[in-house]
């Protein structure tokens, strides 16, 4: 037996899901599977995560690119731009 939902339907519920996705649903939905992290707003899926212990779904996988060295870090010194 299935419980009466605690908010009330929309009298057109069965409209609304039947809609499709838009193409940032669909990569948002992917994004959550691929990475494992939970689906929702921003502010919901932070707390979530860490509720769960998920914190680590919410970065890049891999290691943190190396920050590229400035021109002047290069040649030892000051580059003159003209």
């Amino acid at each position: 037996m299935v419980n009466a939902s605690p908010v009330p339907r929309p009298a057109n519920g069965l409209e609304i899901v039947n809609q499709p996705q838009t193409e940032a649903e669909v990569e948002s939905l992917r994004e959550s599977l691929r990475g494992g992290r939970p689906l929702g707003h921003s502010d919901w899926t932070m707390a979530t995560a860490e509720r769960l212990g998920l914190e680590q779904s919410l970065r890049p996988r891999g290691r943190p690119r190396k920050a590229k060295p400035a021109v002047s870090d290069l040649f030892g010194g000051p580059v003159d731009e003209e």
